[in-house]
């Protein structure tokens, strides 16, 4: 019976696997200046505008279109966030962002969405160029597989903050790089948050029930509903944390390389079988994605009758309103049409096939 999407489920035998050492070669970590594992990838965010001695008052500069939890993290440090609009491509105006930045501009905010941005290094020194004391923050959270040596080695780009959760199945972990300053690890928690073994518990559940076919209801509904009270309790936390032991030893035996490929494979398959106008971004080998955005006008009423076929898509992302409609009118479109495709490491060709079928059949 094929199941698709939701929490990336926890097998602990793969804790028996050896180590293969491979996660701070493969993000070139011996090039950073200073780094630091942090339990989310807000406690990263938060941490990097801490360092740059973020103070009560201080505006940041973040893109209209993204998750609310990034403008929680400036707003719980009692900062002002200034938005930036996002086209419907999901690309940036370098003009719209400049005339965000100010004097009063203590950092920059620049999201690489789902893998798919380029990082946009003439932009980058433009605002350096307009005020030097504005730090730059690359939020590669939805683009784990996209730090590359030449962000790592870019004078304008002072901190990189990822996480590991959105695409490897640990309950937490997060990374933060810092390209020029050491961090000051004060301000991180030694001790794991509480709700992390919950989170855990529900992604380890979710996988004993899917490999004892799936089938009971009542399971699939306990299973749920221990996410979704761990998500929830996961946001509620304030103090920034570590990341736990257990979601390391996971990610120090992953071999990336194969994950990134198999990524890869999936993605080309879904461009092969699926009408070109339903993606934002062309296809690029290149690209290891978090998911394929696609945009459809009647999103929530295909997205529930893919649930019907056990496919479970996320979107991306419910909006507030801090954002601006009539100013920012692209990014509640948006808001209101894009859906993920998933193509992560846990799904091969026919699992895609199932993918494109139920698709095709609603569409």
């Amino acid at each position: 019976m094929k199941y698709i999407g939701g929490d990336l489920e926890l097998d602990l035998d793969y804790l028996k696997a050896p180590k293969t050492g491979g996660a701070e070669s493969f993000f070139h970590l011996e090039m950073a200046h200073d780094f630091v594992w942090t339990s989310l990838g807000v406690d990263a965010l938060a941490l990097a505008l801490i360092n740059e001695g973020f103070e009560a008052g201080d505006e940041v500069c973040l893109p209209a279109y993204n998750c609310m939890k990034v403008a929680d993290v400036v707003e719980n440090l009692k900062g002002v966030c200034r938005y930036y609009p996002v086209a419907e491509n999901l690309q940036v105006s370098a003009d719209a962002l400049l005339a965000e930045v100010t004097e009063k501009t203590k950092a920059v905010i620049w999201v690489n969405y789902f893998g798919f941005s380029k990082t946009d290094f003439e932009l980058l020194q433009a605002i350096r160029a307009k005020n030097k004391n504005t730090a730059i923050i690359l939020d590669f959270a939805q683009a784990l597989f996209s730090i590359d040596k030449k962000i790592l080695q870019s004078p304008c780009v002072d901190y990189i903050a990822t996480s590991f959760r959105k695409s490897l199945p640990v309950p937490d972990g997060a990374l933060l790089i810092s390209n020029h300053k050491k961090i000051d690890r004060r301000h991180l928690s030694p001790s794991v948050r509480g709700m992390v073994w919950e989170r855990a518990a529900a992604k380890i559940f979710k996988g004993v029930w899917l490999k004892e076919g799936g089938k009971s209801e009542a399971a699939e509904k306990f299973c749920l509903e221990l996410i979704h009270h761990s998500e929830t309790a996961l946001d509620a936390g304030q103090n920034l944390s570590v990341s736990s032991r257990l979601s390391l030893e996971y990610i120090e035996r992953t071999d990336f390389d194969t994950i990134a490929k198999k990524r890869r494979e999936n993605a080309r398959f879904l461009y092969q079988h699926l009408d070109q106008s339903l993606f934002l971004f062309d296809f690029d080998s290149s690209v290891v994605p978090l998911v394929i955005p696609i945009s459809i006008p009647e999103r929530d009423r295909v997205r529930v009758e893919l649930m019907q076929s056990r496919i479970f898509l996320p979107v991306h992302w419910p909006l507030d309103g801090r954002i601006d409609k009539q100013r920012f009118a692209a990014a509640h479109r948006m808001s209101g049409s894009l859906l993920g495709l998933v193509v992560d490491q846990r799904y091969g060709m026919e699992h895609m096939q199932y993918l494109v079928d139920a698709l095709k059949k609603i569409l």
